[in-house]
């Protein structure tokens, strides 16, 4: 093989190569020393352009050193550390074939590796446990989707890679959404997403179009954020702020119409007082003073709802009491079901009425006795100590986080739409005829709870039962 046939080997290598004499003058180099030093070095001797002469000499030497590091000056002055790694060819004797390798610049390859390694590793890492689904399609394909998306998908690893946008959204949003790509529309909105399961839920989107050509479409990045918990507590405070209005619209006309009252029953009694026995009026003055008595009753269960009828609370062990009630309220629920008591062995102390104590589980059970629909059917009294934080607190502001204590009415009745328990504690409403129930009931039994400091939630399903859950502050017994 002859020189030149070397020189065309190794013309387009990435290092530099060059042929020297016995002398270290350059015959021949390739076009990426010339680059490396600035100009090209042929015809020039190789020692002008290095500051460690020694140690240039002994790889030029013959049989000399075959690989040495040492620093080399281009053309503009500026050095550089190389690495000179010597070829003896048998059939090239005159001549030292030499590679010139930049250290400086191999090693700041090396660390912008590195460092892209470890960007796409902290890229990765911020997809892939951001709270938010990211994910990026071409045309409606998906082509790529982070750690988060696929949880809201719930599909495994890659699972989203390949799938259309539309199958992961709700049918009725696609033409909305379709609309708002097709316009380049990258204002956030909410919409309905659906998981591989088919279950929908709310999420709020934002979408973005990359300028970035992707087998010749551009690709749009979408983030989404699975709204659901927040939808939840609105909705929980939305009520809770309802319930509150109509408590105190309730309370102020049971106020003014138990005054009303009050006058009526008055007269009525003077009334009496003054007609015969056999008067023909007497008859109808007692129904009058009978309805009255009942429009009283009302009322005083309307003031306990907007949490303005009258109060004696007592501190009172809660397990103990209701132990206390259990053949009243067994009485209550009937012989042909079920009624059974969990209340811990430790006491359950709080600050309650026991008069309105008492109208709360005898209104619970009764509730849920017109709830079973056949013979036995089983009620559950639960009571156990909780420890509430602002979380579980979300929508009560009056109520402070600490040790509570929780009662659970549950039963195995028809159980409850979702829009029969949004409106179950509203007075007057009611899912009985009128002769069985006036609405009164619960809404009563929400009365108590939070005059007492307490909340009450409900959890139904249709045709699993229902579970009324009151939670009050835990109250320390006096010594």
């Amino acid at each position: 093989m002859s020189s030149s046939d070397i020189a065309k080997l190794f013309e387009r290598a990435s290092d530099g190569v060059l042929a020297v004499d016995a002398a270290g003058r350059v015959r021949w180099s390739n076009q990426a020393t010339a680059e490396l030093f600035g100009a090209s070095l042929e015809g020039r001797l190789l020692t002008a352009f290095t500051r460690d002469a020694d140690a240039l000499a002994r790889v030029l030497a013959p049989a000399g050193e075959a690989r040495a590091q040492l620093h080399m000056t281009r053309q503009d002055s500026s050095s550089f550390r190389a690495e000179l790694s010597a070829v003896t060819l048998a059939a090239l004797d005159d001549e030292r074939w030499l590679l010139i390798r930049d250290l400086d610049a191999a090693d700041r390859r090396a660390r912008l590796e590195l460092e892209l390694r470890d960007a796409k590793a902290i890229a990765s890492a911020m997809s892939d446990n951001a709270f938010e689904a990211v994910f990026m399609h071409v045309d409606g394909v998906i082509r790529k989707a982070n750690a988060a998306a696929e949880r809201y998908a719930v599909v495994g690893p890659g699972g989203l890679e390949g799938q259309r946008v539309g199958d992961f959204i709700s049918s009725d949003a696609l033409p909305e959404i379709y609309a708002r790509i097709a316009a380049g529309d990258e204002r956030p909105y909410e919409t309905m997403a659906k998981r591989a399961t088919g279950e929908l839920y709310p999420v709020e989107v934002h979408p973005r179009t990359i300028p970035v050509e992707f087998e010749d479409s551009q690709l749009r990045v979408v983030t989404l954020r699975d709204i659901s918990e927040r939808k939840a507590l609105e909705a929980q405070l939305r009520q809770a702020q309802k319930m509150e209005a109509i408590g105190r619209l309730a309370g102020t006309i049971a106020h003014d119409f138990n005054n009303i009252l009050t006058v009526i029953l008055s007269s009525c009694e003077l009334a009496a007082e003054l007609l015969p026995d056999d008067h023909p009026s007497a008859a109808d003055l007692a129904e009058i003073e009978d309805a009255a008595g009942r429009a009283a009753k009302l009322v005083r269960q309307l003031l306990t709802f907007g949490r303005k009828g009258a109060r004696s609370p007592q501190l009172l062990d809660l397990g103990a009491r209701i132990e206390a009630m259990y053949p009243m309220l067994e009485r209550a629920l009937g012989v042909e079901n079920q009624l059974s008591l969990a209340l811990g062995s430790a006491p359950a102390w709080v600050s309650v009425d026991p008069t309105q104590l008492e109208q709360v589980l005898l209104n619970l059970v009764l509730n849920a006795r017109d709830a079973i629909e056949t013979e036995g059917g089983r009620v559950a009294i639960e009571l156990e100590p909780v420890e509430l934080d602002a979380e579980a607190l979300t929508g009560h502001p009056e109520l402070e986080p600490g040790p509570f204590v929780e009662l659970r009415v549950r039963d195995d009745g028809v159980g409850m739409t979702p829009e029969t328990q949004a409106q179950v504690f509203e007075p007057f409403f009611s899912t009985k005829s009128a002769e069985r129930g006036s609405g009164l009931g619960l809404s009563s039994v929400f009365g108590i709870i939070r005059q007492s400091g307490g909340m009450i939630t409900v959890d139904s399903e249709l045709g699993v039962g229902t579970c009324f859950r009151i939670r009050v502050p835990a109250a320390r017994p006096t010594r």
